[in-house]
């Protein structure tokens, strides 16, 4: 069974989130602690799980929906997102369909 992406603009892209990074295992970095240090979290915002893909993830990803690595951004993937308009669930983590198939995927917390 499939869902309606019906939530908040900040489930797409917080406030904060233009100053996203990528942290290990998947995690981003939106923030620092009281020490200056960059606090990991599990991505909050679609924005943030996109941010928060490896390398070879955003590769396999572009490949698979026929487009050029070197050259696609955040933000088209972000339209195909809001296009598809289609997750597997609405508890967390949300499941967000990148392709109309579902195949590609991301979580949000």
């Amino acid at each position: 069974m499939s869902y309606e992406l019906s939530f908040a603009p900040e489930f797409f892209m917080g406030p904060w989130d233009e100053y996203a990074g990528r942290a290990p295992n998947g995690l981003v970095s939106i923030h620092e602690d009281d020490d200056g240090n960059p606090v990991d979290e599990k991505p909050q915002s679609i924005y943030q799980a996109l941010v928060a893909m490896s390398d070879a993830d955003w590769k396999t990803m572009c490949s698979e929906l026929n487009l050029d690595t070197e050259y696609t951004e955040i933000h088209q993937i972000m339209g195909m997102i809001r296009e598809t308009n289609t997750c597997s669930n609405l508890n967390s983590p949300v499941e967000v369909w990148i392709d109309s198939e579902g195949y590609n995927t991301i979580r949000v917390w």
